[in-house]
């Protein structure tokens, strides 16, 4: 039988292998703790984590189920499994989890947060919103709780209010790219597209390789009419991934916007070639092969775009007027 002393000086050593980012050394070290103890909750929890962090997400829910049979009421484990069901799309069961962690510990920020992104995912944002003010209150320094209080925001059309939580967000991480782009889709929202585009700029400073922030980046330069540079902004994009969808959209709207139908059926063709669920690329290619008076691909186009828009109804009449 080991000892009290034994198990917990391993359990020392693994948790630190693991903040290090040690991963075998700590994996091997949990493994030799659930040897000698097999019931220990804290390691079956953190070996669970450290399955979920390397995307062993099978592994991690036996872990974690194995904490919960030992301790079925403990907040941390009801929250990690939780977090196991949302990678499983199992999002309805994960948010009941996450509302077992909170009813055993009311001031978990971190379950409350994690029920905030379920509740945005089911579609209620209200909800999503209330949980995100809930986890602040607890974790007012949280970048990560306020970055996601900002984007709910804004998705409640509460633009100014997106903004305040970003800008607080900002003074306690200036340097944070990804709160910066966040301003940036915020301004964008407003129609703001001059102080979108100097967020957007600000944010690849820290950030180069997102091409994510390129392809905004051009949106908001052609919503301008400073076509040129809309295309150097995707240009610059595609020189670090060269087939990436949004990109490839995003130059053919600006080819379209110019002029170059050709040219934008050729980037919107390749956009859906890569990604056959690109709608806005679909959009596009009408647009341009209407002008080009293509009846057929028109035609094709449209019954794709009304098949991926179906369920949305103001996108369906915008289709079929095109």
């Amino acid at each position: 039988m080991a000892t009290e002393e034994s198990v917990s000086e391993l359990l020392r050593e693994a948790t630190s292998s693991h903040q290090k980012g040690d991963i075998e050394r700590a994996k091997e070290l949990y493994l030799q703790i659930l040897e000698k103890e097999p019931q220990n909750s804290t390691a079956l929890d953190l070996a669970g984590l450290l399955c979920l962090q390397c995307g062993e997400v099978d592994a991690a829910e036996d872990f974690f189920d194995s904490a919960l049979s030992v301790e079925p009421d403990n907040a941390r484990f009801n929250n990690h499994l939780g977090a196991v069901r949302m990678r499983q799309n199992r999002v309805r069961d994960a948010e009941a989890l996450f509302r077992k962690a909170i009813a055993s510990a009311t001031d978990y920020a971190e379950a409350r947060f994690n029920l905030a992104l379920a509740c945005r995912i089911t579609g209620d944002l209200a909800q999503a919103e209330q949980h995100l003010k809930d986890s602040r209150a607890i974790d007012p320094d949280n970048v990560l709780i306020l970055i996601w209080h900002g984007i709910v925001l804004r998705e409640l059309e509460r633009v100014r209010d997106s903004l305040m939580v970003l800008e607080d967000a900002l003074t306690k991480d200036p340097a944070n790219a990804d709160i910066i782009f966040q301003m940036g889709e915020s301004f964008a929202q407003a129609m703001d597209f001059p102080f979108a585009e100097r967020c957007y700029r600000e944010a690849l400073e820290y950030a180069p390789d997102a091409v994510l922030i390129h392809e905004r980046l051009s949106e908001a330069l052609r919503r301008q009419e400073r076509f040129e540079e809309s295309k150097d902004a995707v240009e610059a994009g595609l020189a670090l991934d060269g087939e990436n969808a949004g990109l490839l959209t995003a130059l053919s709207a600006t080819e379209n916007a110019m002029g170059n139908h050709v040219a934008a059926i050729d980037a919107a063709e390749r956009a859906i070639a890569t990604d056959g669920s690109m709608l806005a690329a679909y959009l596009v290619l009408i647009r341009s092969a209407r002008a080009l008076e293509d009846a057929a691909t028109v035609e094709s186009a449209k019954l794709a775009a009304l098949s991926l828009a179906s369920g949305n109804e103001a996108i369906v009449r915008e289709i079929k007027a095109m």
